[in-house]
C-alpha cells in the first residue's frame, strides 16, 4: 500500500505491506555489493537488465520460498556498448567484454572449453 498516512496533524507519504518487507529481506540476503530482485521485479525488468537464474530463497516472513535473480549488468541496445559479464562460482570465475571480442572469438572460446571439460571431468564432491 502506497500513499499519506496519518492525521490532520501529522501526515506521511509512505509504503508499507508485503512488497516492501520482501526488499527489506532481499537486501539482507544479498551479499556485499550485490543486488537481488525478486522473479516479479525481474519480469518487468528482464529486457533491461541481465541477472543470473533464479534461485530459491527461504525468508523470513515468507511461508514459500522466493525466487530470485542476482543482478548482473545492465544491457545495452548498441552492439559497440560496453558490456561485461561476471560470474563467480567455485572454481570459475568468468569476465567477458563484449566490446572487445568478437564472435568467432568467443564461439572459440567456448569450444575449447567445452572440449576441455570433456577430456578432464573429475569428481570434486565433498
Amino acid at each position: 500500500t502506497v500513499g499519506n498516512f496519518g492525521s490532520s496533524e501529522r501526515m506521511d507519504y509512505t509504503i508499507i505491506g508485503s512488497a516492501v518487507n520482501l526488499a527489506s529481506r532481499l537486501e539482507t540476503a544479498a551479499d556485499l555489493d550485490e543486488i537481488l530482485i525478486s522473479h516479479e521485479t525481474w519480469s518487468y525488468v528482464k529486457e533491461k537488465i541481465i541477472c543470473e537464474p533464479p534461485h530459491a530463497l527461504h525468508l523470513k516472513g515468507f511461508h514459500h520460498p522466493i525466487l530470485a535473480h542476482k543482478v548482473l549488468n545492465i544491457k545495452k541496445k548498441d552492439k559497440n556498448s560496453l558490456i561485461i559479464l561476471n560470474d563467480e562460482t567455485r572454481g570459475l570465475n568468468l569476465k567477458i567484454d563484449f566490446s572487445k571480442i568478437s564472435k568467432e572469438e568467443l564461439l572459440a572460446i567456448i569450444y575449447n572449453l567445452k572440449s576441455e571439460t570433456d577430456i578432464k571431468t573429475t569428481d570434486h564432491s565433498d
